[in-house]
């Protein structure tokens, strides 16, 4: 179970940047928010999968 409740905002798409840039072993998810379409936001899922990563959504969703 992961008990890192740090989150690191990514608003419009996953930014393998910003996480470089920002993240560290204290981040324990990603808060989405305004995501372009559908495959970005399953771009972001697998992301979190793969890096052990929860995400919060931080309503709208989508952008427009």
């Amino acid at each position: 179970m992961n008990r890192r409740r740090l989150q690191i905002g990514m608003w419009n798409a996953f930014s393998e940047e910003d996480m470089e840039r920002f993240g560290s072993d204290a981040i324990g998810g990603i808060e989405i928010c305004q995501y372009r379409d559908n495959e970005s936001l399953l771009y972001t899922t697998n992301i979190c999968k793969e890096k052990g990563l929860s995400f919060g959504i931080h309503t709208p969703v989508f952008g427009g």
